[in-house]
């Protein structure tokens, strides 16, 4: 079911199996463009209760995948709803060559896009990381739109769930996956790009995994990131 955690900006969350015993928390996120077009971020499973609840949003214009492991359902999606365009990671092209039509977030600053996102969503790409990784600034209500950066996995209802987790580092806590961090293959304009994103001082956080948060966001980022910032 989505709900909407700021205005215009909605979300649901869906389990994804990763393996017996493991579920892994994700997120989807959908803003509503000023046309009263939808921009998908990082879909999830497309349901029957789903296409019913975002068609009564309004059309959907643009479909997100965000990195190189965020994609597993961005077909079904893009058979649903054919009007849109798909907008993916160029890092995903490698294991994706069937998306190989789709639009590059790499060259969003020279399209018609940009000029249609301008002033609800801001993106970033995360230069030197091997996933491709784009984080989005829903500017109306100033929500940092993350995948893979940051985890805030609080808890988790599954015994084997949080042992993956916690041996990741990003249990408990809002944090970055230890594993995640050898995708930096150059820390300078990593984190120059790091900076970038915290000078726009959001107030919500909302990662793929994890739940939203919605104080001290730009302390807690810094905290988390503190690595690559010194």
């Amino acid at each position: 079911m989505l709900s909407e955690i700021a205005e215009g900006l909605y979300t649901t969350t869906h389990e994804l199996r990763l393996i017996p015993g493991v579920m892994f928390p994700t997120r989807m996120v959908i803003a509503k463009l000023p046309d009263g077009g939808l921009w998908v971020h990082s879909p999830v499973a497309l349901t029957e209760a789903l296409t019913n609840e975002v068609l009564a949003l309004g059309p959907v214009r643009f479909l997100i995948a965000p990195n190189s492991f965020h994609h597993l359902h961005i077909q079904p999606w893009a058979k649903r709803f054919p009007e849109a365009q798909v907008w993916v990671s160029p890092a995903l092209l490698k294991k994706r060559p069937d998306l190989s039509s789709s639009f590059l977030l790499s060259q969003l600053s020279d399209s018609e896009a940009q000029a249609r996102w301008s002033g609800t969503i801001r993106s970033f790409g995360l230069p030197q990381t091997s996933t491709g990784e784009h984080v989005f600034l829903h500017e109306p209500s100033r929500s940092l739109l993350v995948t893979d950066l940051v985890f805030n996995v609080v808890h988790h209802e599954r015994w084997l769930t949080r042992q993956v987790f916690r041996a990741t580092g990003t249990y408990g806590k809002l944090a970055q996956s230890r594993a995640w961090r050898y995708s930096v293959k150059e820390k300078a304009p990593f984190a120059q790009k790091l900076r970038e994103v915290l000078a726009t001082k959001p107030e919500l956080l909302v990662p793929a995994h994890g739940e939203v948060l919605d104080h001290n966001v730009e302390e807690n980022l810094t905290a988390a990131l503190g690595r690559w910032l010194d």
